[in-house]
This record gives structure tokens, C-alpha cells and sequence, in this order.
């Protein structure tokens, strides 16, 4: 069965949308100046609660569609018997 979408230009430009996300988070991050700001430890805990979530949430989506992933990058032939659907024996 063929793919709706290339697979191929996906990948390319799921790889420049990362690199370009990457380049601005970079560069909004290098240009800031000093802040001045109080940071208590309440709100410590708020940031890194939402980074552990955040990379607990990305670990289940890779785990769920690991196989797309790997195929997606061309890690994993395409076809692959665990894709297929199980084959029925005949009952007659």
C-alpha cells in the first residue's frame, strides 16, 4: 500500500523545521539581557514539572509510533510483516 505523503520530502522538511526552530529558540535565547527578576522556589518547581511532562509526553508519542518514525527517516524497509494484517486459514 502506497503512502499518501512522500516520505521523503516529509523527512527533509521535518529536518529544516527543526534546525530553523532550534536556530531561532538560539537566537531569541543569545539576544536577551538581564532580567533582574525573582525566581521563588514555587515557581522553580513549576518550570521543571512542565519540562518532565514534556519529555514524559514526547517518550509515550515515540513509544506509540516508533516504527512511522524509523520508517519515516528510512531506518525500517518498508515492507514488514508486522504491518501486515494476519493472514485467516481457511475454514471449511
Amino acid at each position: 500500500m502506497r503512502s499518501p505523503l512522500p516520505t521523503r520530502s516529509l523527512a527533509r522538511a521535518l529536518r529544516a523545521t527543526a534546525f530553523l526552530g532550534g536556530l531561532a529558540c538560539c537566537l531569541v535565547f543569545a539576544s536577551g539581557g538581564p532580567a533582574w527578576a525573582y525566581l521563588d522556589p514555587g515557581t522553580a518547581a513549576l518550570i521543571l514539572q512542565s519540562i518532565a511532562g514534556g519529555v514524559a509526553g514526547l517518550l509515550v508519542v515515540m513509544k506509540l509510533y516508533w516504527s512511522r518514525i524509523r520508517r519515516l527517516f528510512g531506518l525500517l524497509p518498508r515492507d514488514r510483516r508486522q504491518d501486515r494484517p494476519a493472514e485467516q486459514p481457511d475454514q471449511a
